[in-house]
Order: structure tokens, then sequence, then C-alpha cells
């Protein structure tokens, strides 16, 4: 069997699938195999099931008695078949306590390059220490949006902090930012396909090399003082543009982190952050709340990641 995604592996040699989209893979040529699969609380879970990469539904263990499905397969051949976990972490865990075959399972082929969707439970991460963080083979996701509903007011933004310094420390991932197609009222964003399409393109850059445009937001890279004034430096910045009128979503603050709104201009490539109630500013900030919504933008029309440098 071949596991990918949060998961573990337990002492009685079952898989626990931790996050969604969590996945065991097999390939086995017979007519039929049985999987035994248990939701660890009684509240249940649901899995997805593929054969041969095709979708054939969704499916709910509704208690967390161990529960045997039966999945017919084309008769000679071989099938390659998939259970991928189709809720959040927290909802507990999705148990693969056996699979019966009449004849064993072979490992799924390793792909050369894949595309891996890591699921999360929205703010549980939020403040966690990034250098924590124990992967290095590299994945892409997009930052979570803008939010009503995240409960306290820098719940969300913690967590677009967390994804924007991993994306920085962690090599071989990349990340794009949605703040301009989502919707305050709702986490799931509706323009997928812009979504997918950035991802693409980020992948078709990075690994295929089969484009060369600019194709990320612009990312924090570091700040240059100069007595009252702060110089705020970006990754991908070329064409900097602010929407027509906008709002300063820059703040700045002197040693003791406390902040105050900023005026922010255009120069060159950098963006010069002021504000006449920080006469010696440390710590800047952009986007800084649930509810911010970039209005930076790169010549892609990509906006800017909100960050912080200020670090409790």
């Amino acid at each position: 069997m071949s596991c990918k995604g949060r998961h573990d592996l337990l002492e009685d040699r079952s898989v626990a699938l931790i996050g969604s989209s969590a996945s065991v893979e097999f390939e086995v040529r017979t007519d039929s195999v049985i999987l035994y699969l248990q939701s660890e609380f009684n509240h249940g879970n649901s899995f997805v099931i593929t054969i041969n990469d095709l979708y054939q539904g969704r499916f709910l263990l509704s208690d967390d008695e161990v529960q045997d499905i039966r999945i017919g397969l084309p008769i000679g051949q071989t099938s390659k078949i998939g259970i991928f976990k189709a809720t959040e972490a927290a909802t507990g865990n999705l148990l693969v306590r056996a699979i019966e075959s009449k004849v064993p399972l072979s490992k799924v082929p390793k792909r050369s390059k894949t595309i891996e969707f890591i699921g999360n439970s929205i703010t549980c991460g939020a403040a966690a220490d990034t250098r924590t963080i124990p992967c290095g083979t590299g994945y892409y996701r997009d930052q979570h949006n803008a939010y009503l509903a995240y409960g306290q007011p820098e719940e969300g933004v913690l967590v677009r902090e967390a994804q924007r310094r991993v994306k920085q420390k962690v090599g071989n991932t990349g990340m794009v930012v949605i703040s301009d197609i989502a919707d305050l009222e709702d986490i799931h964003p509706k323009e997928k396909l812009e979504v997918g399409n950035r991802l693409a393109r980020m992948v078709l850059k990075k690994h295929y090399e089969a484009l060369d445009e600019l194709v990320e937001s612009p990312m924090l890279s570091g700040i240059e003082i100069q007595k009252n004034k702060v110089y705020v430096e970006f990754d991908h910045c070329e064409g900097l543009y602010f929407e027509p009128n906008p709002e300063s979503l820059f703040e700045l603050a002197g040693a003791d982190g406390i902040f105050f709104p900023a005026r922010a201009r255009i120069r060159a490539e950098r963006v010069l952050v002021v504000s006449s109630k920080v006469k010696a500013p440390v710590y800047v900030r952009f986007a800084w709340g649930n509810t911010r919504v970039a209005n930076l933008f790169n010549a892609a029309d990509l906006p800017a990641s909100s960050f912080s440098t200020f670090r409790p």
C-alpha cells in the first residue's frame, strides 16, 4: 500500500488517515476486495473511493464500529484502488483496519511529479511555531482568505501569517494568495477554477519550466529603516500598484509593539511607510486582521500577502 497526506501507522498495522484527503492506495489483480474501515469516534466519518483514479462516490461511516465494504473490480486486469478521507482532522481519524483480497496487494508506482492537497482545521494552527514544520519534499496550497467568522480578531490572519512563513522557510513549496477572489462571508472561495489556475501556473513555471511570466504574489522579503521611514521590500514585486483611492493597510510600531495606522507610497519596487504616531519604527505589518483584504498588487494583478514583522 501507498499512504499520502497526514497519516499514522498504528501498532496493529492499521493506517490512521488524519487530515482531509489523506489516502491509502494500492493495486490488485482480482475481481473484488473487502475494505474494513472504522471511524475513530461514534459521530462518524466520510471517505471517498476511487478505482483507476475515477471517483466512485462519497460514503459515510455512521458510527465507530468496524464496517466491511465490498468493492467489485474489472475482471482480468490490474485495478488501482484509492481510499481518501473526506473530512477534516477535527472529526477524528479514519482507520483502515484491514483489506481482504484473494491475491497480494501491490504498491502504486511512485509518480515523478505530484500536487498534493493537505487539509487543515482552519485556525488550529494559529500562532504555531513554523520552525517545527517537518516537511521539505514540497507542496502547494492556497492561503486562507479573509473571513468574518474566524472568531477572535486575529485568528485568521495568524493562520495566513503561519502559511506565509512556512512558504518562505521550507524549500520546494509554493502558495497562492486568493484575497481578491474570496468572499468575507464564506471561507470556501467560489472562484475555484481561478485558484486552480494560479496553482497550476506556479507548478508549470517552477517545476516544468513551461512558463516565463510572473506567477506569484508579492511576498515580504525584508525592510529597511531610515530614521522615521520604513522601506518594505517584496519578492515578485514587478509593477507594484495600489487599487485606486485605497485605504492604507500598513501599520507601524516602535519597540513597544503598539501599532498605529501609517501612510504608504510606492517608491520604485518598494513601499515607503511612515506614521506621525511612530517616530522610531521597529515593526511593520500589512492587511493585519481577519477581514482585511489586500489592496497592493503586482503586474500580474496578484494581491500581496498579509504579513507582520512583529513576533510576540
